[in-house]
């Protein structure tokens, strides 16, 4: 058997929308020491529960922890403190490189082009009415 020397446990409460279907809403108890880090303890969570790592938003006692290398004693964590895990916001666009459309702008692969007047600023499109294009190739002598 391994002995696992434990400092703490912090109680854990998770937003219901970042667990898995199998796991139960309830407050739970994190064991970790110490000279964890934040990023430590969003590995444990995510080892243990089931939540995605890059989804999780740690608040202790209601304080936002945003530097994920700073350990639990630099914090001043004490035996008693709530962990809350909030799910993370998204960015408007994850990949904002693949996610734009290829194209000059203006142009139906830009995704730009509106309609027929805009894209005829940028495409070669003949109207009927200028006596060019399709209705001059149907005129017979």
């Amino acid at each position: 058997t391994i002995n696992i020397q434990v400092d703490m446990q912090l109680t854990l409460h998770i937003d219901p929308s970042l667990l898995p279907a199998t796991h139960s809403v309830r407050p739970r108890l994190l064991p970790c020491e110490l000279r964890d880090t934040v990023q430590n303890l969003k590995g444990f969570i995510t080892q243990l529960f089931g939540v995605p790592f890059l989804r999780q938003d740690l608040y202790l006692d209601g304080v936002s922890l945003q530097n994920d290398y700073l350990s639990l004693e630099a914090l001043g964590v004490q035996e008693d403190a709530l962990l809350e895990v909030k799910p993370r916001a998204r960015a408007l666009n994850l990949y904002p490189e693949t996610s734009r459309g290829r194209g000059r702008p203006g142009c139906w692969g830009d995704g730009s082009a509106r309609g027929l007047w805009e894209a005829s600023k940028q495409l070669p499109v003949n109207r009927p009415d200028d006596g060019v294009g399709i209705t001059k190739v149907f005129e017979t002598s």
